[in-house]
């Protein structure tokens, strides 16, 4: 009865050392809701509200500044200690007529249960002229 009695207890410590079935997460945690700025090298910072689903290592999500008119996509994996990925950018035209659109890679650091998320990019390509440049998601739970 002794040695039931201590199997089980090693397997419940075991069961209880947190991420699932197969013992902790092997990836960071960043899904859920973000608020920040995207700072730019060529525009001014602008406030941003971001929103992040996450299943396994797949990361997808959505950002918008509602004072630029500006939002997009993200699209990208995560580690245990990274994010990276692809954006996506809509914003008006600089004539005001229509929409832009660009994409850009970024990544940066991550880690479950910190309150800050920093993502850079060299800057979103695009078509349209002036797009931000020399880009910082710094973001915050």
């Amino acid at each position: 009865m002794k040695h039931r009695t201590l199997a089980l207890a090693v397997f419940l410590s075991a069961a209880g050392c947190g991420g699932g079935p197969n013992g902790p997460s092997s990836v960071a945690q960043i899904g859920g809701s973000w608020a920040g700025h995207l700072q730019s090298t060529n525009w001014p910072a602008a406030p941003i509200v971001v929103t992040l689903t996450q299943t396994d290592s797949s990361v997808t999500g959505t950002w918008t500044s509602a004072s630029f008119d500006w939002n997009g996509t993200f699209n990208g994996a995560v580690t245990k200690t990274t994010f990276s990925g692809t954006a996506t950018l809509s914003g008006p035209t600089e004539s005001g007529v229509g929409r832009c659109t660009g994409n850009a890679t970024f990544s940066g650091p991550a880690s479950t249960g910190a309150p800050t998320l920093v993502l850079t990019s060299a800057g979103f390509t695009s078509a349209c002229g002036n797009p931000p440049t020399g880009l910082t998601w710094n973001l915050q739970r």
